[in-house]
């Protein structure tokens, strides 16, 4: 129900309240009863001005009101908006640091790898250059890798080196008459 509709229920009611007592008791009185209408009627018009004063009166009040709670909302709302975007903002840093920190760390394992890697081949060049440089050596009965080391370089501890070479013979079981390469 509107403030409009209230108001004009709150006036016809107040009227229908002041005017049927004193229209009655004009009635009652007989001959002063123009005189006593009027003022009645007069008295009836007051009372219905006041009270559209204090309807008025409400009236505003209640505007003011809402206004005021339609400026605490939006100042929420602005406020929560706020606060969302800093939350938001400071989300997206957080992430950004993070992908860069694993960007980083990325880079440093690749890195690492690929030093690994080059370690490896230089090792590998270094083996196959070693394997190039090799002297011809038949198996005679009797040998192991340790005796053939002791042999070609002074040193049985060396038989390693014998065995990296050839990757395809056993230690255990040397075939008499197979030739192997010594490494220098």
């Amino acid at each position: 129900m509107t403030i409009t509709k209230i108001i004009t229920s709150i006036t016809m009611l107040a009227m229908a309240t002041i005017i049927a007592p004193t229209i009655t008791q004009a009635a009652s009185h007989g001959g002063n009863a123009a005189v006593k209408k009027d003022k009645m009627a007069k008295d009836a018009m007051m009372k219905k001005d006041e009270m559209a004063k204090e309807a008025a009166m409400k009236k505003d009040e209640m505007a003011k009101e809402a206004a005021m709670k339609k400026d605490a909302m939006a100042k929420d709302a602005a406020m929560k908006k706020d606060a969302m975007a800093k939350d938001a903002m400071m989300k997206k840093d957080e992430m950004a640091k993070d992908a860069m920190m694993k960007k980083d760390e990325m880079a440093k394992d690749a890195m690492m790898k690929k030093d690994e890697m080059a370690k490896d081949a230089m090792k590998k060049d270094a083996m196959a250059k070693d394997a190039m440089m090799t002297s011809d050596y038949v198996i005679k009965s009797g040998d192991s890798l340790w005796t053939i080391a002791q042999g070609a370089y002074g040193d049985g501890a060396m038989w390693t080196k014998i065995m990296a070479a050839n990757s395809n013979i056993d230690a255990d079981r040397l075939i008499v008459g197979k030739t192997i390469n010594l490494p220098k």
